[in-house]
C-alpha cells in the first residue's frame, strides 16, 4: 500500500476519516496507517498516504464521510494480483439507515 483517493458525492468533512490495514502476519488484528498524511484535493476528494512496509490483505477505511463513497482509489505499487480475483465489502447496508 502506498497512497489511496478517496471521493464523495458531497461535500464532506473527512476529520473523522480513519485508515487501518489487516496483513497475512495480522489477520485477526488491524494495523494503523503509520506516518499519515493526508491531502485534501478539493470538498470532494482527499488523498491518503502511509508507511507500510508489507503486504496488505484489507484496507479498512471508518468515518462519516464512508456513507457518501463515490469512487476509491488504492495504489499499492505493482499489482501483484493481476487477472486474480479480488473482493470488496459494501456499505449499501449503512446507507439505507
Amino acid at each position: 500500500f502506498t497512497w489511496l483517493r478517496f471521493s464523495v458525492d458531497v461535500s464532506s468533512d473527512f476529520e473523522n476519516l480513519t485508515v487501518t490495514f489487516k496483513t497475512s502476519a495480522t489477520a485477526m488484528t488491524e494495523m494503523p496507517c503509520n506516518k499519515q498524511q493526508i491531502f485534501l484535493v478539493d470538498n470532494h476528494t482527499m488523498d491518503v498516504t502511509c508507511n507500510v512496509t508489507v503486504d496488505v490483505m484489507q484496507v479498512i477505511i471508518r468515518g462519516h464521510s464512508v456513507k457518501s463513497l463515490c469512487s476509491l482509489y488504492i495504489s499499492g505499487g505493482r499489482n501483484v494480483a493481476l487477472k486474480q480475483s479480488a473482493s470488496q465489502t459494501s456499505t449499501l447496508a449503512m446507507r439505507a439507515t
